[in-house]
């Protein structure tokens, strides 16, 4: 052979190259199906659990609204209970049925404390300043 049909003459390592393949069909879809599926997927699963999260909260809320009305509410009775129990004739009864021997006050009974040295212009308001430690008894 000569050197011009050498060069026409295909050489064996080019009939060993092969032609690139062309994708299958089955290649895209996985490649770009799948992901968006798994992303779907994904994307539920994420979803009830947040919904399930939410009505878990939601009931709590309503739990502890019922229990906010029921303490506002036993509030409400025992402000009452405490009106009656404070009320002049439920205390007049009272001295009625223990028969207790009450009498007017004596202006004995009665004391003012008065400090002496009294703070002025801003000063302390404490009856017991530095100076005087005991108030005195009038």
């Amino acid at each position: 052979m000569n050197e011009f049909t050498r060069k026409m003459k295909p050489s064996l390592s080019a009939d060993r190259v092969r032609q690139p393949r062309k994708k299958s069909r089955a290649a895209v879809v996985m490649a770009v199906i799948l992901p968006a599926i798994v992303f779907a997927f994904v994307m539920i699963c994420f979803r009830i659990h947040y919904t399930t999260q939410v009505e878990k909260l939601n009931q709590k809320a309503a739990y502890l609204d019922n229990e906010i009305e029921q303490v506002r509410y036993n509030i409400q009775n025992i402000q009452n209970r405490k009106d009656a129990l404070c009320s002049l004739p439920h205390i007049r009864k009272q001295i009625a049925r223990f028969n207790l021997p009450l009498v007017p006050r004596q202006p004995s009974q009665l004391s003012y404390l008065r400090a002496e040295n009294s703070p002025s212009n801003h000063q302390s308001n404490s009856a017991f300043s530095s100076e005087n430690r005991v108030a005195q008894v009038k």
